[in-house]
């Protein structure tokens, strides 16, 4: 008998393989990594790229920008297994919430790839502006506020759910929605 997926059981899917679902723990949501996958990708491409280097040599036509891509297809090989070290099996948290700290994860930022806080020193977090772009606001209780920006895209319902959910009950969870433009005008 076929039975309707609940939100904990998920439906394997052939994409699943490339793009795990994410997991939702006691302490945080993480999408899991394959490690094999995440080797063989970029190792198996600078592979192909360094022959192709190798074969423009020995016509006589050296293409060196092949090489600059085998270099980049290693960087990639090593950012993978560095990541796997760092955080495991599980993956990169989306977020994580333990005792003593937050961690979220800004994907689409290639400078600032993550924000992680003591939560002692948090007083209040505001999530402001709309599910496609989320700016996250940290206000601490010493110093000015810690903004993350955040295009979270289909997870964002569940990362916010996530944040008002297992926040110690220190620290207060505020959404702040952006006022409208006749509201700006009248100063709302």
């Amino acid at each position: 008998m076929n039975s309707v997926p609940t939100q904990q059981e998920s439906t394997k899917r052939w994409w699943h393989l490339l793009f795990p679902p994410v997991v939702e723990t006691h302490e945080g949501l993480f999408r899991p990594s394959n490690l094999a996958l995440d080797l063989a990708v970029p190792a198996v491409c600078g592979v192909l790229v360094l022959v192709l280097f190798v074969w423009s040599k020995s016509q006589g036509k050296a293409n060196y920008v092949a090489l600059f891509l085998t270099l980049v297809c290693i960087w990639g090989t090593a950012r993978s297994w560095l990541e796997w070290k760092k955080f495991g099996a599980m993956g990169r948290p989306l977020v994580r919430i333990n005792e003593t700290t937050i961690f979220l994860a800004l994907p689409e930022n290639l400078t600032q790839r993550q924000v992680e806080l003591q939560l002692v020193d948090i007083k209040a977090l505001v999530i402001q502006g709309e599910a496609s772009q989320r700016t996250f606001v940290f206000e601490r209780h010493e110093g000015g506020p810690i903004k993350a920006k955040a295009c979270l895209g289909r997870l964002d319902t569940r990362i916010v759910d996530f944040l008002r959910q297992k926040m110690p009950a220190a620290v207060t969870v505020r959404m702040q929605r952006p006022s409208s433009l006749f509201g700006f005008i009248r100063g709302d």
